[in-house]
């Protein structure tokens, strides 16, 4: 009887190698093997229909797409090109086609090489991320920066190094891994500003460009020193640059991001105490912007400049700030806003942009994404 049940143990066990060795081979390095009746190995690289997680509604001034599901998680930053809308989550890198309403997640069913998306910058054809992993509860680890393309769903590895900021210039992309850095995603030329050749230092956080000129915010080169850091231009294609200090006019030294048009550049400095520093581009004049005449505190982390206004992403909420009448008006969770921690905001072309996420000691209540349209015109507070 042992005997027997010994020999047919030994006929099963050949019949399962059979059965598994040939998906074993043909899998590709990374993949998880399915037998034959299984989804083939090319559904595995797809994102993920995720629409029906996601929840509209319609307010007066805004809309907000409330997320829920696998989506509702931290949003760490976006961008749009063309009809596309890309955030960068805890959960990877998620798709709002704006023209069809539709939503994809792409996540490990699409062979992304991580799980944090932290920054995202889009053009036409491609996608520049930087991905990280998560190490312990509210740390992550850097794995660099990929250039993802939709089309092919390829994730080539461009830089090894964490990055503060990414941003796209005519056909390059660039990246502050301590230094400003240049890539041609087409020729894969590149090349880099540092404290070697340029009036920077090693903490560049934004990048901002504008047509033939590339914009970097730095933070201090002392921590709340207030010293060093401020806003540098790089003008192209003479490659001359231009610093601003406190010595210029800023507020501070700390810059954390940039707004630029063809009269203004805007720099916030984290602290909302802090407020914003502000050149006119025509008189070359810095100002430090505080407060507004009733009281609002102008200080924050992001900025996007959009309809004449600019929009401050701030603990708390987003303000819109009219600099002409020295008004402001801030959108809380108590007008709808999908939480109270601003991620990140952005002007595209028809619409101004922020993601935002509230949290409970170390769960994610809430969060979603805002969508203003421009030409928008801010209610007063007392309608």
């Amino acid at each position: 009887m042992r005997m027997a049940q010994h020999t047919w143990f030994q006929g099963g066990f050949a019949l399962l190698l059979i059965l598994l060795v040939p998906a074993l081979l043909l899998s590709r390095p990374g993949e998880r093997a399915f037998p034959a009746s299984s989804v083939p190995a090319e559904k595995l690289l797809l994102p993920q229909d995720v629409s029906a997680l996601v929840l509209k509604t319609q307010f007066e001034e805004f809309t907000v797409y409330q997320f829920s599901g696998l989506l509702k998680v931290k949003s760490w930053d976006l961008d749009e090109a063309e009809d596309d809308l890309w955030i960068g989550t805890d959960n990877g890198l998620l798709r709002f086609r704006t023209d069809t309403g539709k939503w994809f997640l792409y996540g490990e069913t699409a062979g992304i090489p991580g799980s944090i998306v932290s920054a995202v910058v889009a053009s036409s054809g491609s996608v520049l991320v930087e991905i990280d992993m998560p190490t312990r509860p509210g740390c992550m680890a850097p794995m660099g920066g990929f250039l993802f393309d939709p089309g092919k769903m390829s994730w080539q590895k461009v830089f090894e190094r964490g990055v503060w900021d990414l941003a796209w210039q005519g056909n390059r992309f660039l990246f502050a891994p301590g230094a400003l850095e240049f890539l041609d995603p087409v020729s894969k030329s590149r090349f880099r500003f540092d404290v070697s050749n340029a009036p920077l230092n090693d903490l560049i956080h934004a990048i901002f460009p504008w047509k033939n000129q590339i914009w970097v915010a730095m933070m201090e080169d002392i921590p709340e020193s207030g010293l060093g850091g401020g806003v540098a231009c790089l003008f192209l294609p003479e490659r001359q640059w231009q610093r601003y200090t406190v010595g210029h006019g800023l507020a501070t030294g700390g810059c954390f991001d940039l707004a630029v048009d063809d009269q203004n550049v805007w720099t916030c400095h984290w602290n909302v105490e802090a407020g914003l520093s502000h050149l006119d581009r025509s008189s070359g004049v810095w100002t430090p912007h505080l407060r507004t005449r009733d009281g609002i505190k102008l200080g924050g982390s992001r900025l996007a400049l959009a309809d004449g206004l600019v929009w401050i992403a701030q603990p708390g909420g987003l303000v819109a700030y009219d600099r002409i009448s020295g008004k402001a008006k801030r959108y809380t969770q108590l007008d709808g806003m999908p939480g109270y921690i601003l991620s990140a905001v952005k002007a595209g072309r028809n619409s101004l942009w922020a993601v935002a996420y509230s949290a409970s000691s170390s769960q994610i209540r809430m969060s979603g994404l805002v969508r203003f349209p421009l030409r928008h015109r801010m209610k007063d507070s007392t309608e």
